[in-house]
């Protein structure tokens, strides 16, 4: 993931410091140390919306005048990892929305500038049904196909498979509980109600605890990051302000329409693009300064804040006195 974002840092500001800032950024996030350090399905869901992000825009840089060939490799790869993150997770389907958007959006321009809609749009639009809807549908058959098939719930015909995906629709859009960690998806940002993964007690007074809280230098600047691209993509329309702006929308807004219990760990598909916002911040303030001294004090702030909580992300056997002094906010409990 820190490799991937790196890429479309580089893809996107055109400048090889501000990819490793936003690899940086990954990397010292103690929320994202926590996830994939645990191996958690999310990871890989995430990690597979970055790719066909990534892919995706390098479709949405290319020219008219570009070989056809390079534009289908984009968008076959762009498909084949958004399949694979759908079979991680439904929740792909989100940020599946935000590359159809930039797709056709693309489309109607160069339509509309060329003023003719040729044969080439017409073969890029049936291979993106080949890569978009049949690849990916095949990715997921063959994922429960080549799962044990262990009883009550054994995948043994396509009928199976529609039967269990009809079960777990069933279950998620009925389900009605309570949990000590769940929270409504607008106080994501800030960080209200942080999951708390793993308890243990070594000894008498002491305490070893790894909650899901992101680094506060990445996860609160990120809030200034997102107003600021929003702000310049309505005035600017840049192609990446667009990209960022359209994929936290798409990968964090629906949760507005679920009614289940939800939790923070649902802004984890967002997270990368928030990271890229900061990275744009960050960059804009370098040219209006014409000094460096801005990232490289915000470099030193994240690994700082990364290393104070480093304790009760990773599972360090602290006091109890000493675990209470991470507790920033009152709706803060591990």
């Amino acid at each position: 993931m820190v490799a991937v974002i790196y890429v479309l840092g580089k893809s996107m500001f055109k400048d090889s410091k501000y990819a490793m800032l936003a690899g940086l950024i990954m990397a010292f996030d103690n929320f994202h140390f926590a996830q994939t350090r645990m191996g958690t399905v999310d990871s890989f869901l995430v990690l597979f919306i970055m790719l066909s992000a990534l892919f995706m825009y390098k479709y949405l840089l290319l020219n008219k005048e570009d070989p056809l060939k390079q534009k289908l490799k984009y968008l076959f790869y762009s498909g084949l990892f958004f399949g694979c993150s759908v079979a991680v997770k439904w929740t792909g389907l989100y940020a599946g929305l935000g590359l159809c958007i930039m797709f056709f959006g693309k489309m109607i321009k160069d339509c509309i500038q060329a003023r003719k809609f040729d044969k080439e749009y017409l073969k890029i639009m049936l291979a993106c049904v080949l890569y978009f809807i049949i690849i990916p549908c095949a990715i997921h058959v063959v994922c429960y196909l080549s799962f044990p098939n262990i009883q009550p719930n054994g995948v043994y015909s396509i009928g199976d498979i529609f039967k269990q995906i009809e079960q777990m629709y069933t279950y998620h859009s009925t389900l009605v509980a309570e949990h000590p960690f769940t929270s409504n998806w607008y106080t994501w940002p800030i960080m209200q109600k942080p999951v708390w993964l793993h308890v243990s007690y070594p000894a008498d007074g002491m305490k070893s605890t790894i909650v899901g809280l992101g680094n506060p230098a990445i996860w609160w600047v990120g809030i200034l990051g997102m107003i600021f691209v929003a702000f310049r993509t309505i005035k600017n329309t840049k192609m990446e302000d667009i990209f960022m702006t359209i994929m936290i929308l798409t990968s964090w807004l629906p949760y507005a329409l679920i009614g289940r219990i939800m939790f923070m760990y649902h802004f984890f598909p967002t997270l990368p693009f928030v990271m890229l916002t900061i990275v744009a911040l960050i960059q804009q303030l370098d040219k209006l300064t014409k000094r460096n001294w801005i990232m490289i004090a915000y470099i030193i702030l994240i690994i700082v804040m990364f290393w104070v909580f480093y304790p009760v992300t990773s599972g360090v056997t602290m006091t109890m006195e000493q675990v209470k002094n991470f507790l920033w906010l009152k709706t803060w409990y591990f």
